[in-house]
């Protein structure tokens, strides 16, 4: 467990499925009178990569960013239900959302490094919970072997991370964000702008993070990038979790009209 999730959770423990590390139950989003995500419930595991498909403006970046609570920071956003994490919910007024993200980490569409060194990026949530000096070296080699990217620049780690290729940098976020050891994983299209190259690297990348143990949760447009990586699957529509399930279930065997129209391509 991250030895800061002690810290997140102070609230009494609630009903969750055993197996499940995060969950949601009848989460809804609005913003002001607009109900943006309709009850919601799912369950995610550690070492299980699950995904969220659908067309645009359907629910699934607003319910990935609720998973750590980013979209408190929307003015006029306000959540019902529950978000369990390890049984607890994440909702309540006391939880330290600080805290709470060195355990939920998370990278964005485009990749965001800081204006730092390859090694200062990577060290940089460390260092502000005070990481000894002596442990950075480790650390940083650590998490940019985790993130597929140490062989490429390893001699090269004082270099400026703005420096990088696209591709890079985005390998270099997610080693920013596995660097504080999280327990959970988010990614919001992470591939969107990258060429096959290093869409292919970062999708290794993914299948080996969620093979340590880790829960990845991930927003993708891509089809096909959700059958390679996935091994649960979310299908929204308008705001509705319409089906969710193992990904191959759900792709060779799609329960509902509207995931059989989306699936072989008739909207979306």
């Amino acid at each position: 467990m991250n030895a800061s999730s002690s810290a997140v959770l102070g609230a009494p423990a609630t009903s969750a499925p055993a197996s499940a590390l995060l969950a949601t139950r009848d989460l809804t989003v609005s913003y002001g009178a607009k109900e943006a995500l309709h009850p919601t419930s799912l369950s995610f595991r550690k070492g299980e990569v699950t995904a969220f498909i659908g067309p645009s403006g359907c629910g699934k970046s607003t319910l990935l960013r609720c998973l750590n609570l980013m979209n408190r920071e929307v003015v006029g956003c306000t959540m019902g239900g529950r978000i369990l994490y390890r049984g607890r919910d994440i909702l309540a007024p006391d939880v330290n959302v600080y805290e709470l993200r060195t355990s939920i980490g998370m990278v964005f569409q485009q990749p965001t490094p800081f204006r730092l060194s390859i090694a200062a990026n990577v060290a940089f949530g460390p260092r502000h919970h005070g990481l000894a000096a002596s442990r950075e070296a480790d650390l940083v080699e650590r998490a940019l072997r985790r993130a597929a990217l140490w062989d490429e620049v390893k001699d090269d780690l004082k270099k400026s991370a703005l420096a990088l290729s696209g591709g890079q940098q985005q390998r270099l976020c997610i080693a920013r964000a596995l660097a504080m050891e999280p327990e959970v994983l988010l990614l919001d299209e992470p591939c969107s702008a990258l060429d096959p190259i290093s869409t292919f690297a970062i999708e290794e990348t993914i299948r080996d993070i969620a093979a340590s143990g880790v829960c990845v949760i991930i927003v993708t447009h891509n089809m096909e990038q959700a059958g390679r990586v996935s091994d649960r699957c979310a299908f929204f529509y308008l705001g509705t979790m319409v089906e969710s399930g193992p990904t191959l279930e759900l792709f060779n065997a799609p329960r509902t009209q509207r995931l059989s129209d989306y699936l072989t391509g008739r909207f979306g």
